[in-house]
């Protein structure tokens, strides 16, 4: 959260309000201020609370809700070491001169050296009544402007040997309680150099390194703008060098950052510059560098925005209030409500193995009793729980004041519940984020597992109540203020994964996706979540298609089928591991577990060059020339044509030289679509007739025999035919021949053969056009063997030949 404050001309001092605010907030120079804030209690904020999630590496997390005592009531006081550095901006722009408000016609470097020296008096006066040197508080002083010294002083440099002089950035004063000294250093505070952030908040870590050892550590930073090397816009260089130092000191035990961003602009939340001031304070613990992507605005109290023109005034008379009454808490309560996300990880524990746990101001665990509250078993303080809602609670008892410095947790582990694993599984087969569109984001401070990184949220809602109280008396009604959310991953151990490959045979083109379900069945009453409409798509390689589907272990005997959208133009056979039936707790071996759905078109292009013609003439002594023709016919009218009529009939033909005796084959040509075998058939057969059509010489006695050809189509052991290269389907073609036809020898099975004889002499024609002599005939078919009459015949025959 960012607390937007504005200078005015009250007698309500702004800027000094704001630093006195910050202290009171730590140290107990005034209590927290609820006007500043929007809270709804004058003169009182809410406890300094929190929430966390600690990630054990095994799917479990310890969530701790934390509320930390501030009491300001001298009974109640436990006096803690204070350690401050101030970390103040005296680049160029501190020169600038304000134009409205209280410090009108003043520049801000005057503004600032006068509210730092009334902070420093206030601390001053603080410490003159604690009575002990050692325990009381020390203040640093940086500033930071131009390069960098070690050296310990007020002091300049001239930049590539020119004539102006600008500020190092440097300690000015190590840590001391010596407020007067550091109030005559300020005085001596000029303006001149650019603005190095991140050397400022190196040499305050340095600073606080070295601080006592049971001491609170605070950095106050302070600038008037963007972090610069020079003159050129906001530097991402030095900005992520001073989140890294302040993250530094956040890491130190009992640290905090307050940031004070001074600028016209300083209302715009979310301009660069605030942004990076409100991450440098402890409203963002966990950030070390700028992010990509801005973090979602902050919850706690830690980075003050203001303007020239601020008014501080009730703010400062609240403060001045506590300062005189003192403040505390009671009757705390703690209340967390799982979400459905979520679920205790110690089911079997009373109360699910919940315990307070109270820590010193050094993170120290120290005994309940210590603080007031009797035996670590909950003897004055009660955990309470409810399994049916999954709320769990702890309350402190009536009229209990929580002690100042002292932090109290409720912690308990917790784990990713079913729900979670099964919503992940769900978004991620829908092919989005597995925490959702948009996921839940941890807020700051929520634990390195859980701030600014995605999850499910820990918990529905987490509140804690408390009554203000002032002067041993209750101040209002009792107050509630809610905790953040943590946010938890799913447990990858959790998960398992189906792949679904996708085999396309005999398809030149595939459709561009498919959709299959994965449909969840455990046999009983127990939900069970299926996946619908997932979509598989060709991938880059061209090979099968291919598609993981998370599965969430369960408890229970669950059954995952996967199945098809079915489609007009494809079979879909399935392989024996299209069902995976998943025992309770078990997931994939290590190979992972795969399911192969194969699609094969519901026709396919049977080649007819496979059925095939044989021609044998006999007779003759001498190669003669000439073809036959021969029909296949389609007596069912089985197949489509590539023009898309019905199939009936084509026809082929064999072309001379012919040699007496001696077959010449052939085949017929074109493609046919016919239906395909589903995959639960075996096979599909297609019936065709294979005659001769009658020759054109008239002196053959011609085959009038017709020989049955089967094609058979046949699933192989897959479930699926068997496709050639030019995805053609494979076919196996059987011929049967009419009992007593000569032809159906052996030799000819695998061809339906036909065979043709010259026609005796006497039955030859006699003449007639193109026709040969009695005499010629005689000596073709019975081979005379004078050489005169061949040559006669050879010469009336190349006179007069014409196709048989």
């Amino acid at each position: 959260m960012r607390t937007t404050i504005r200078f005015g001309k009250s007698r309500g001092v702004g800027l000094i309000a704001v630093l006195c605010v910050v202290i009171a907030t730590v140290a107990g120079c005034v209590g927290p201020v609820a006007a500043a804030h929007g809270e709804e209690v004058p003169g009182q904020e809410a406890p300094v609370h929190g929430k966390h999630v600690t990630a054990h590496g095994d799917g479990t997390y310890t969530l701790s809700m934390d509320v930390k005592g501030g009491s300001t009531e001298q009974e109640q006081q436990q006096v803690i070491p204070l350690e401050v550095v101030l970390v103040l901006d005296v680049s160029g722009s501190m020169d600038g001169v304000i134009t409205r408000g209280l410090y009108q016609g003043r520049t801000r470097l005057w503004a600032l050296q006068d509210s730092v020296k009334w902070f420093l008096r206030q601390i001053g006066e603080e410490n003159r009544q604690i009575q002990r040197p050692d325990d009381r508080i020390r203040v640093s002083l940086v500033k930071y402007a131009g390069e960098s010294t070690d050296r310990i002083g007020n002091d300049t440099y001239r930049f590539r040997g020119g004539a102006a002089s600008y500020n190092y950035s440097q300690t000015v004063s190590p840590l001391t309680s010596d407020t007067d000294r550091l109030i005559g250093m300020v005085d001596q505070l000029r303006a001149a150099g650019p603005t190095r952030t991140d050397l400022g908040m190196r040499h305050a870590a340095d600073q606080l390194g070295g601080a006592r050892v049971n001491a609170r550590r605070v950095a106050i930073v302070y600038s008037d703008g963007q972090p610069t090397t020079w003159a050129e816009d906001f530097n991402y260089t030095v900005a992520n060098a001073a989140l890294q130092s302040a993250a530094a000191i956040k890491r130190m035990p009992d640290s905090t950052v307050f940031s004070i961003g001074v600028r016209d602009d300083a209302n715009n939340q979310w301009a660069l510059t605030n942004q990076f001031m409100n991450y440098t304070s402890s409203n963002y613990p966990d950030v070390q560098s700028m992010p990509r992507t801005p973090w979602p605005p902050a919850s706690g109290p830690y980075y003050y925005s203001v303007t020239d023109d601020t008014n501080l005034r009730t703010i400062f008379e609240n403060i001045v209030s506590i300062v005189i009454t003192g403040a505390a808490y009671q009757d705390v309560k703690m209340t967390d409500t799982l979400s459905t996300y979520a679920e205790f990880a110690m089911p079997d524990e009373p109360n699910f193995g919940a315990r307070l746990v109270v820590r010193d101001a050094q993170g120290k665990d120290v005994p309940a009793a210590s603080v007031g509250l009797g035996g670590d078993q909950g003897g004055s303080y009660t955990i309470a729980s409810d399994p049916a809602s999954k709320t769990i609670s702890v309350a402190f008892p009536e009229g209990y004041v929580m002690r100042d410095g002292y932090t109290y947790s409720l912690e308990y582990r917790i784990k990713p519940s079913t729900e979670a694993h099964e919503r992940y599984a769900a978004n991620i087969n829908a092919g989005v984020n597995g925490y959702g569109e948009p996921p839940a984001v941890g807020e700051p401070g929520t634990g390195e597992s859980s701030a600014g990184k995605e999850g499910f949220l820990s918990n529905q809602k987490a509140t804690l109540d408390y009554t203000p109280r002032v002067n041993g008396k209750p101040a209002s009604d009792p107050q509630t203020s809610e905790y953040p959310h943590p946010v938890i991953q799913v447990d990858g151990s959790k998960l398992t994964r189906m792949t679904i490959r996708k085999h396309w045979e005999g398809v030149t083109e595939p459709p561009q996706s498919i959709l299959v379900n994965v449909e969840c069945s455990t046999g009983g009453s127990q939900p069970c979540a299926s996946y619908t409409d997932l979509e598989l798509t060709a991938g880059p390689d061209g090979g099968d298609w291919q598609r993981d589907v998370v599965i969430p272990v369960s408890g229970v005997d669950r059954s995952y089928t996967v199945t098809e959208h079915s489609s007009g133009d494809y079979y879909t056979r399935y392989d024996d591991k299209r069902v995976w039936n998943l025992k309770a707790g078990e997931s994939a071996l290590a190979g992972g577990y795969v399911t192969v759905i194969t699609n094969y078109p519901r026709t396919g292009l049977v080649d007819l060059h496979s059925i095939r013609i044989g021609k044998t003439v006999k007779g003759v002594s001498l190669g003669v020339q000439g073809k036959f023709d021969f029909t296949l016919l389609a007596p069912e009218h089985q197949g489509v044509t590539k023009d898309g009529m019905p199939f009936t009939s084509t026809s082929s033909s064999i072309t001379g030289p012919f040699e007496n005796g001696r077959q010449k084959t052939g085949a017929f040509s074109g493609r046919v679509s016919v239906p395909l075998p589903g995959p639960e058939e075996q096979e599909r057969r297609y019936s065709f007739v294979v005659s001769e059509e009658a020759p054109v010489s008239g002196q053959w006695e011609w085959d009038r025999d017709h020989v049955d050809v089967t094609v058979t189509v046949t699933n192989a052991s897959g479930g699926v035919p068997a496709f050639n290269s030019d995805n053609t389907v494979r076919a196996a073609v059987t011929y049967t021949y009419q009992a007593g036809d000569a032809d159906g020898a052996a030799s000819n099975s695998g061809l339906a053969a036909f065979t043709n004889t010259v026609k005796p002499v006497s039955k030859l024609p006699l003449t007639g056009e193109n026709g040969a002599t009695p005499l010629l005939w005689a000596g073709i078919g019975g081979g005379l063997g004078a050489l005169a009459l061949l040559l006669a015949g050879s010469a009336a025959l190349l006179q007069r030949r014409r196709p048989i």
